[in-house]
């Protein structure tokens, strides 16, 4: 038959095995997976497996689990090569295991993981341990090493705060031991402001108080005014030292026998006394202070000013009396002057019905003195010097209103050798005229000195005697006169 398949042979079919392809009894890849190369050579299998008729041949269509594997092959073993002086030395040396490698990227992430490690040991460990070790070292007292342990910290934690406290402890130790000037040095290094500080400056005022120098003192009083102006215990020293400062002015003013060099210590005294008035008795001191001023100034004959100060005092003491008594003396020598003060104080005289004052302004009113020195009895101005006293004449012009009180005018001299007389010049009312000078002194003592000659005309029908006028002149006996004079 046509289709029976041909019968094979037992030695030709195994060696035909042997030396066929047998990529056909592999499952080729089909579809879209199985390369160009891979269907070209199905379809050669297929070709070459094929039957006339159409039918599949055996072998095709055997299940996979049958089919054929690919005949194992012989080991052949390696050729033997000659060993050489290069593969004897390798082989004489072991067999070293890899050495590792660091890649950048490691060597970058250990070196910042050990930065942060040193970091934290530097910024939170370390501190912290010196920050202990600083809190023994105060604890212990041993404050030098502790401030310096806190200063090496710089701002960590409350380093600075602690060094504050230990400085203030110190400063305490020191103020308990007397020592406020290093006490003070100590606290001011840290250039903090505490009271430690104005306690120090108290204790020092109080100090310079006590052994009585009140200036020092004083300073320290200023010292806390400007730094501390609401320390307790500062009205108190002050108060003091400005009382005493004013009692010692007062003191060395009464030992001075010199008037001006008392004035300034009462001065003194009262600027003292005036910035603590409400304290102790100072007030009433500042009154006797100047109620001394006051009587110097009049014995200096600084009239004005003693009357303006007696005015202020007021009624304290006799104040008020001696007011009154200087403007008296003051209108008396200063009568026939025009003067402002003149009628001020004659109307205070007037106004407190002083005795006498009446007089003196009806006086003022209505009288007017005028006295000159003239030479001959024609009225030629008088030489310079004088040598002819018989030729020397006393011009005189008395006005008087109607009623006026009788004018008594007294003249008096004062000789180039001492020699003085008195005469008067009675007139009544109003008069005018001309008097030889040495028919008017024709008992006067004749020397034979030269110098100035004064005269001096007053009123002395007051009560007390007023200067009207002192005329001066210049005298050189003459030959003819044998030297003398009056």
């Amino acid at each position: 038959m046509n289709d029976q398949i041909p019968a094979v042979g037992a030695h030709s079919g195994l060696d035909a095995a042997q030396n066929t392809d047998h990529s056909q009894f592999r499952r080729p890849l089909t579809g879209e997976h199985a390369s160009e190369p891979a269907k070209n050579g199905a379809k050669a299998a297929s070709a070459r497996t094929s039957v006339p008729g159409g039918k599949a041949p055996l072998l095709s269509v055997l299940p996979e689990a049958f089919s054929v594997p690919e005949p194992e092959r012989p080991n052949t073993p390696a050729p033997v090569q000659e060993p050489t002086d290069a593969t004897e030395e390798q082989a004489a040396e072991p067999e070293q295991p890899p050495r590792f490698r660091w890649t950048r990227s490691q060597l970058l992430y250990a070196s910042l993981a050990l930065i942060l490690v040193v970091l934290l040991l530097d910024q939170l460990v370390m501190p912290l341990l010196r920050y202990r070790k600083a809190l023994k070292l105060e604890a212990a007292g041993d404050y030098e090493q502790a401030i310096a342990s806190f200063a090496a910290l710089d701002d960590y934690r409350d380093s600075s705060k602690h060094i504050d406290q230990i400085r203030e402890e110190q400063a305490r130790l020191l103020i308990n031991e007397g020592q406020y000037r290093e006490a003070m040095a100590l606290l001011e290094a840290r250039g903090k402001t505490t009271m430690l500080i104005a306690d120090c400056l108290y204790a020092l005022g109080v100090t310079a108080y006590n052994e009585g120098d009140l200036a020092t003192a004083l300073d320290y009083v200023m010292q806390l005014r400007e730094r501390f102006p609401k320390y307790d215990k500062l009205k108190e020293l002050e108060q003091r030292c400005y009382y005493d400062l004013g009692t010692q002015a007062v003191d060395a003013a009464v030992e001075t026998t010199d008037s001006l060099q008392a004035i300034a210590y009462y001065e003194n005294a009262i600027d003292h006394y005036a910035k603590v008035r409400a304290y102790s008795d100072a007030a009433e001191r500042i009154l006797e202070c100047q109620y001394r001023i006051a009587g110097l100034y009049a014995a200096e004959w600084r009239l004005p000013d003693a009357i303006a100060l007696y005015q202020k005092l007021g009624n304290y003491q006799d104040s008020d009396r001696h007011r009154l008594q200087l403007m008296y003396i003051f209108v008396l020598n200063h009568f026939q002057e025009s003067s402002e003060l003149v009628d001020t104080y004659l109307n205070a005289l007037s106004a407190a019905d002083y005795s006498g004052t009446q007089a003196l302004l009806d006086r003022r009113n209505g009288t007017g003195f005028h006295f000159e020195l003239v030479y001959g009895p024609e009225g030629a101005p008088l030489p310079d010097p004088v040598t002819e006293l018989s030729n020397l004449y006393i011009r005189y012009a008395i006005t008087a209103q109607d009623g006026a009180e009788p004018v008594t005018v007294k003249l008096s001299y004062l000789l180039p050798g001492g020699g003085e007389s008195t005469s008067w010049l009675n007139r009544d009312g109003s008069a005018s005229g001309l008097v030889n000078f040495v028919e008017l002194f024709s008992n006067a003592v004749y020397c034979n000195k030269s110098g100035p000659v004064v005269l001096r005309f007053s009123d002395d029908s007051l009560g007390a005697e007023i200067i009207l006028q002192t005329l001066s002149f210049s005298f050189v006996p003459s030959e003819a006169e044998g030297g003398s004079a009056p």
